[in-house]
């Protein structure tokens, strides 16, 4: 197959992990695959220092977005396939890009990670998700959405290359490293669900808190010994790597619910037992007792790393258990042949560019086998 994928973004989670991983593992089974980001890409933002020129910049922004969809786009025919993470464009008002090409090229797919159709976003999705040829969710509840606007869902979770996240023999000397990774949103918001319990940790136990993220945390924890490393591409594993409990605080919330627990599937993978709020797919992916623990408040999330803690026995054990569920059910080796699948599905259409039967695919979280 000739393959364009176009996801909307060089480094955010969704583009690496739903589309431009799998760009090598794809030519390696011999097909031709182009990547192709829209300028400048859908996260964007004027500077704080440009104020006065912002809405003029932005504007400017969107129509070098529309530019360069279109130019990006202009052989399309010429692919078997074209895969596209969220819409083509982040700009809410324009709805006719996908459809036109359609007309170019039905064999389109979408694929969807996060509940982005919550607030203006789902009227621009409910129109051009019925032009693609099949569309696919990273959970259970996303797929619940996505079934209103089209017939062909598939269902494969999010993953990672575990060529890259996988566990070291041994980490660097220092104090036991109690660890969160993610971005400025999340950093804001579900991690201060943690304070309480980390403080009275850091009563009782000597412990090393690291932040891992591209926005350095504006809070002090009275007694928490905090450590800032900054997030970038290049660092990311080992720094991963050098941890020994991670950490995945979520709020309850519709948002929530619907996210793919990246940040556990990223634990488990180099090792380490996943500490998580279970919300959403969450409680699916860390098995409670088992990869990680379920924490519900405060006081559980003090005993359960209290007992993380004491126990190097313990960490070792469900991180083992943890990298082996990772290796079965999340790995990008785990789940490519349901994304070739997919992809061959709609490539060997030549007709309309939706399906017109209900056909779903999922990736059994027990095991990454397919089964309809």
């Amino acid at each position: 197959m000739r393959i364009l994928l176009l996801p909307g973004s060089y480094t955010s989670p969704a583009a690496r992990f739903r589309v431009w991983q799998f760009a090598q593992p794809l030519r390696d089974l011999g097909h031709t695959v182009d990547v192709r980001v829209i300028r400048p890409d859908r996260h964007w933002q004027a500077t704080q220092s440009c104020r006065p020129l912002r809405a003029p910049l932005m504007r400017l922004a969107s129509a070098c977005r529309l530019a360069s969809a279109i130019w990006i786009t202009r052989h399309a025919q010429r692919f078997d396939v074209i895969l596209m993470n969220r819409d083509l464009i982040p700009e809410i008002r324009i709805s006719a890009i996908e459809p036109m090409l359609a007309q170019i090229n039905p064999r389109l797919v979408f694929d969807l990670d996060d509940a982005v159709y919550l607030g203006r976003r789902d009227r621009k999705l409910q129109k051009i998700l019925p032009h693609f040829g099949a569309v696919i969710a990273g959970n259970g509840q996303l797929a619940v959405y996505l079934r209103k606007h089209n017939a062909n869902v598939h269902v494969i979770p999010t993953v990672a290359d575990g060529r890259r996240y996988k566990p070291v023999s041994r980490r660097e000397p220092g104090p036991l490293r109690i660890g969160w990774s993610g971005s400025s949103q999340p950093l804001r918001e579900h991690l201060p669900l943690l304070q309480e319990a980390m403080e009275a940790l850091a009563r009782n136990h000597d412990f090393e808190f690291v932040v891992i993220s591209n926005e350095r945390p504006r809070f002090g924890w009275r007694g928490v010994r905090t450590r800032f490393v900054e997030w970038s591409a290049e660092t990311e594993v080992p720094d991963l790597q050098q941890l020994d409990v991670g950490l995945m605080p979520l709020t309850d919330g519709p948002f929530e619910r619907a996210k793919c627990a990246a940040k556990a599937i990223l634990y488990m993978a180099v090792g380490i037992p996943a500490v998580v709020s279970p919300v959403g797919v969450s409680t699916e992916v860390v098995r409670h007792g088992e990869t990680g623990f379920h924490c519900f408040g405060t006081t559980e999330w003090h005993d359960r790393l209290s007992s993380l803690i004491q126990s190097k026995d313990l960490r070792r054990r469900m991180g083992s258990a943890g990298q082996v569920r990772f290796e079965q059910a999340y790995s990008l080796d785990a789940v490519l042949p349901a994304w070739v699948g997919v992809l061959e599905q709609v490539a060997s259409r030549r007709g309309g560019s939706s399906s017109t039967e209900p056909r779903e695919h999922a990736i059994a979280a027990s095991g990454g086998a397919l089964s309809s």
